[in-house]
C-alpha cells in the first residue's frame, strides 16, 4: 500500500518525460536513444533496462485493470455493445487516448484484504464510471467494501445472475513507458435483457473528453 502521488511523481512521470524528450529532440527517436542521460534522466534512474522493468520489488509497482465491458444486444442488431471513451486531458495518464472503460488503478478503498481481488476494482469502477456512482475515495466511511452493489441496480444484477455473464482475466503485461502492470479483464454479459433494462442508465464519465 502506498499513496497515489508517490507513484505519479516517480515512475508515473516517466511517460510525461518521454513525450517531452521527443519534443525537445525535434521528434528524433535516435537523438533521444543516444542521449538518454540528457533527455530521460528519470527513466535512467528508475527504469534503465529490461531487468529493472521486470523486477517489481525494486520500485513503486502501480498498476490496474482495463475492462472490456461487452453487453449483448438483441433484435435487430444481434451484436455486442462495447463502450469506449477518449481520455480527458485532466486525467493522470493516457490523456486524449482512446480506452475501454472501466479503466483504473487497482487499489483498496476500505479493506485491503477484502479488495485484493481484481474483480473488486472492476465492479467498483463499473459503478463509478458507467452508472453515475459517486466516485469512491480511499478511506470512505463504510463498513463493507462492496456497499455499492446495493446502491446501483445495474451493478447489483451481477450479484444475482451468476452464469448470465463472464468476468475473466484474459491477459497481463507490463507497460513499457511507465513500468506499470496491467490486467486485461473481459466482462461479457450474455443476456440481452441486461442491455434492455439498463442501457438508458449508462453515462459518459467525467474522465472522458
Amino acid at each position: 500500500m502506498d499513496q497515489f502521488f508517490q507513484y505519479r511523481f516517480t515512475t508515473g512521470a516517466s511517460y510525461d518525460e518521454t513525450i517531452q524528450a521527443l519534443i525537445d529532440a525535434d521528434f528524433s527517436i535516435d537523438k533521444v536513444i543516444f542521449n538518454k542521460n540528457k533527455y530521460l534522466p528519470l527513466r535512467q534512474k528508475l527504469l534503465p533496462d529490461g531487468s529493472t522493468l521486470a523486477n517489481l520489488k525494486t520500485r513503486m509497482s502501480a498498476g490496474g485493470v482495463n475492462v472490456l465491458f461487452a453487453m449483448a444486444r438483441g433484435e435487430p442488431y444481434n451484436d455486442f455493445v462495447i463502450p469506449i471513451q477518449r481520455q480527458s486531458r485532466t486525467v493522470s495518464d493516457c490523456q486524449t487516448m482512446i480506452s475501454v472503460i472501466p479503466k483504473a488503478l487497482h487499489q483498496a478503498m476500505i479493506d485491503p484484504l477484502a479488495e485484493v481481488k481484481l474483480s473488486s476494482t472492476a465492479y467498483r469502477e463499473l459503478y463509478d464510471e458507467h452508472f453515475g456512482g459517486i466516485e469512491i475515495q480511499r478511506g470512505a466511511r463504510r463498513l463493507r467494501h462492496d456497499w455499492f452493489f446495493e446502491e446501483s441496480e445495474p451493478v447489483k444484477w451481477f450479484r444475482y445472475h451468476q452464469g448470465a455473464y463472464k468476468l475473466e482475466c484474459i491477459c497481463f503485461g507490463l507497460n513499457l513507458p511507465m513500468g506499470n502492470y496491467e490486467f486485461g479483464i473481459l466482462l461479457l454479459v450474455r443476456y440481452t435483457s441486461y442491455w434492455e433494462a439498463f442501457s438508458h442508465l449508462l453515462l459518459t464519465n467525467w474522465e472522458g473528453c
